[in-house]
């Protein structure tokens, strides 16, 4: 007999993402996560809140004006699709691997402390391929960086 497949429970924000956000600090270290929060969760979009504190890493960058290193902003909109790829798939035992990283533009550079907003969309390419197309804007909107992540399920 065949068996129905497995249903996604529905998220809710005040449950679920403490529990999203402590994976990344498995994945990346404590220190290393830039998500704060988890705003909003779906099967296809992801909206994340966060901040990148001062540290010496970011202030040796530039000392004299420090500003958050373009890598670092590519990471944590990484970070929002690392959560929307672990929630769909739910614990199970497969991974999103990092295939490519595209179409990234910057538009404003951001300095330590000031908040952010991640968007990211989830779209299937392929059977095993999935692209996640990543926006990080100001909370008032305007747009700091965006681009895309593709990945493959295994």
């Amino acid at each position: 007999m065949l068996e129905a497949p497995a249903v996604l429970e529905p998220f809710s924000p005040l449950q679920n993402s403490e529990e999203l956000l402590h994976y990344l600090d498995k994945t990346h270290g404590p220190n290393a996560r830039f998500l704060t929060a988890v705003t909003q969760i779906g099967l296809e979009k992801i909206t994340a809140t966060g901040v990148f504190r001062t540290s010496p890493l970011i202030h040796d960058h530039m000392p004299d004006h420090p500003i958050v290193q373009g890598c670092l902003l590519g990471d944590a909109m990484l970070q929002a699709a690392i959560i929307l790829g672990r929630h769909r798939i739910q614990r199970a035992p497969r991974k999103v691997l990092l295939n490519k990283i595209r179409n990234f533009v910057f538009a404003k550079t951001l300095e330590p402390n000031e908040p952010f907003v991640v968007d990211v969309m989830f779209q299937q390419m392929a059977r095993n391929l999935h692209l996640f197309t990543a926006t990080m804007v100001t909370p008032s909107g305007e747009l700091i960086a965006r681009g895309m992540f593709e990945g493959t399920l295994r």
